[in-house]
């Protein structure tokens, strides 16, 4: 998806969030500090609204009512296919129950998520780059998960053995992405990642364009142990 600036008109400032993971106190506490307004502002999700914390279905409520711009996440592709085939998963049946007969317009609204957004100075994608390959000709499944880079796409989670893809990454424009709470807030040249572990009892981030600023808040507790 291609989103220029002339189709926003009115709006200053791009707010990008990190993974939320169901945790809407701190959300709500970082729009706060941002001083978000949505008449100004555009607020774009790298993705992962829900799963392991607390309230997925108030975060998701949140992000629909703020007409925000969300990614695809690993988390939310994982509970659209809990969908299709009822898993084991406990959390993802709870989050069904939650939505109650209103369920299959909570599965439209997320199966709209695209697998990356490229704005005028950046993109956003959940997990990150295949290196040397356009995005709108990557699988969905690589850009919802891509942590490192083998050369052939066999392995993309092979941090001991393969470079991150964000040290491949060669393109013009900033790519801010989620997915990666181990690294932290990780700021680079040319990439923003911003997963840093708010529902592990950390914190939760969001950058700002074009001021190129962060923007974090801590966790109020540990809602899901890392191990």
């Amino acid at each position: 998806m291609r989103i220029h600036k002339k189709q926003l008109q009115g709006k200053n400032r791009y707010i990008v969030v990190g993974d939320v993971h169901g945790c809407i106190d701190e959300l709500e506490h970082l729009l706060r500090k941002c001083e978000y307004q949505n008449d100004t502002d555009v607020l774009i999700f790298v993705g992962d609204l829900i799963g392991k914390g607390p309230e997925s279905l108030e975060v998701l409520k949140l992000a629909q009512e703020e007409q925000a711009f969300v990614v695809m996440g690993n988390h939310d592709l994982s509970f659209l296919r809990h969908l299709e085939d009822e898993s084991h998963r406990s959390d993802w049946r709870a989050l069904k129950e939650q939505m109650g007969s209103g369920w299959r317009k909570w599965r439209d609204y997320i199966s709209s998520f695209p697998k990356y957004i490229e704005f005028d100075d950046f993109i956003v994608v959940h997990a990150g780059l295949i290196p040397g390959e356009a995005p709108k000709q990557s699988a969905l499944e690589h850009l919802c998960t891509i942590r490192t880079w083998d050369g052939k796409g066999e392995d993309l989670n092979n941090p001991e053995e393969d470079p991150p893809w964000y040290k491949l990454y060669e393109g013009e424009k900033t790519v801010v992405y989620g997915h990666w709470a181990t690294n932290g807030l990780n700021l680079r040249k040319s990439t923003v990642g911003l997963d840093s572990g708010c529902v592990y009892g950390k914190k939760l981030s969001a950058w700002i364009w074009p001021d190129n600023e962060v923007i974090q808040v801590k966790s109020s507790r540990e809602y899901k142990s890392p191990f």
